[in-house]
C-alpha cells in the first residue's frame, strides 16, 4: 500500500459538520469541530481550520476564498520573477 499514490484522500477530523452539496478536493484536510455550510467547495490540498458560513470556493492553508488565494499566488510569482531579473 505504501508504493501507491492516492490523490483522492481527504482528512476529516471528528465532530465536523458538512452540509449538503459540498465538494472536498483530494488531499484536503478539515480540522476538528468545523462547520461547512451548504454549497462549499474546498480545493485540493487545502486546509480548513475555521467554520465556513458563506457558500463558495475555498483554497490554501488556512483555507480562504479562492479568488484571494490565487491573487496572492500570482503576486508572489510576480515578486519572485522581479527578484530574479534584478540579479
Amino acid at each position: 500500500m505504501g508504493q501507491y499514490y492516492y490523490p483522492w484522500q481527504v482528512g476529516i477530523a471528528g465532530s465536523v459538520t458538512v452540509e449538503a452539496n459540498c465538494v472536498i478536493g483530494g488531499q484536503a484536510g478539515i480540522a476538528d469541530h468545523v462547520y461547512l455550510c451548504e454549497g462549499v467547495i474546498v480545493a485540493s490540498k487545502s486546509g480548513v481550520t475555521k467554520n465556513i458560513f458563506q457558500p463558495g470556493t475555498y483554497a490554501g492553508f488556512p483555507a480562504e476564498p479562492a479568488r484571494g488565494f490565487w491573487a496572492q499566488q500570482a503576486a508572489l510569482r510576480r515578486l519572485i520573477n522581479k527578484a530574479k531579473k534584478a540579479k
